[in-house]
């Protein structure tokens, strides 16, 4: 294995290459681990053995390190833990440049050579593709614990829900929506109203409500080009942002569509994903590309309350002037395109980040930010 370490001794960032010749576009936070900073990363090469690494992160040191690596049997597309249980988790799997499917696993229980040898996940559930290649899996991130048992698959034309209750072989697929416009690239499910989905649509955005199985809104060219990725805002109701080949970022109210409550435009090429910060939703992530990641402070759209500054004179959120939204760093590790970004779920300042080279980089909130958010 090719497993670089480098630490920055100017700052808090710290890189690991999954595997010599190996290839990458997935990277995802263990979400139910909420003490430690753990990652899944994907590897994604048509001739080599592919694998599934949980690596940690020590801030103090700062250090990752591998703490398992597990085969996987053709390119990881995408990884998506589940929220609720630290040692379970789905890929979209592709073999053969054919096979669409995703799969469901266990982390087997530690032995006395994990982290030295490569060990096998326990397959759980197949969720068989169609003729397009899926490309988002959406666990329910609401507080609304009946939808635990489903989970949504979305491929170019068509959303998919699954019911879990069956333990082993395929999963049952329960409903299916098909999306006659437009290629889909990309869907989020709402985290606080578990039963809505919302779409990229080539360059538009659905809403759809599942309850029902109908579009409950439509913004028609929310970009000029091919929307990439989306994510809901954690802590405000119907705020999402999107990304797109348009090299733009932009912000909407689901509720008015009309127009982007704010767009950035600062990157070089296409933007492939985006992400709120899971705790403090005036900062996010955007990375592209132009192997660049860009963190970002957008307070003047976000859930941190009004307050008046006898002072300024002025309203001012979170210690800021309402409109005092700015790019705060552009971290440049990278070398090739980067396709995904993640939160950790153990705290709000720490996040990671992978390129297409297997390159992981993590890094953390300058702690001028963090202080006045703090302070």
């Amino acid at each position: 294995y090719f497993i670089t370490q480098l630490v920055n001794m100017y700052s808090a960032s710290a890189i690991y290459g999954i595997k010599e010749n190996g290839f990458s576009r997935s990277i995802a936070a263990v979400l139910a681990e909420k003490t430690e900073h753990h990652f899944f990363v994907g590897s994604f090469s048509a001739k080599l053995q592919n694998e599934v690494h949980l690596v940690s992160y020590v801030e103090d040191r700062p250090k990752i390190t591998c703490e398992r690596i597990f085969n996987h049997p053709g390119e990881v597309w995408e990884i998506a833990p589940t929220p609720f249980d630290a040692n379970v988790l789905a890929t979209i799997v592709r073999e053969n440049y054919e096979n669409n499917m995703v799969k469901l696993w266990e982390i087997p229980e530690a032995g006395a050579d994990a982290g030295l040898e490569n060990e096998n996940l326990t397959e759980k559930l197949t969720l068989e593709g169609g003729d397009k290649q899926i490309n988002s899996v959406l666990w329910n991130l609401s507080t609304d614990d009946s939808l635990n048992d489903s989970l949504i698959t979305i491929d170019g034309s068509c959303m998919k829900l699954w019911d879990l209750t069956k333990t082993t072989g395929k999963a049952s697929e329960a409903t299916s929506y098909d999306i006659d416009e437009g290629r889909c690239t990309k869907g989020m499910r709402d985290p606080h109203h578990g039963k809505i989905v919302t779409i990229c649509n080539d360059k538009s955005i659905l809403t759809y409500d599942t309850r029902d199985k109908k579009v409950s809104n439509t913004t028609k060219n929310a970009h000029s080009q091919t929307i990439l990725d989306i994510d809901y805002n954690p802590n405000k109701p119907y705020h999402i942002v999107t990304g797109g080949q348009d090299c733009c970022v932009k912000f909407w109210d689901a509720r008015k569509t009309a127009k982007p409550l704010k767009v950035l435009d600062d990157h070089s090429h296409w933007v492939w994903s985006v992400k709120y910060n899971r705790f403090h939703d005036q900062l996010v992530l955007t990375a592209g590309s132009d192997s660049m990641l860009k963190l970002w402070r957008a307070i003047s759209i976000s859930s941190v309350p009004l307050t008046y500054d006898i002072d300024l004179g002025a309203e001012t959120a979170g210690g800021h002037e309402r409109d005092e939204d700015e790019l705060l760093s552009t971290f440049e590790e990278h070398e090739d395109s980067i396709y995904s970004v993640s939160w950790s779920s153990a705290e709000a300042w720490i996040f990671a980040s992978v390129s297409y080279d297997g390159k992981v980089v993590v890094n953390q909130v300058p702690k001028e930010e963090k202080y006045k958010i703090l302070l």
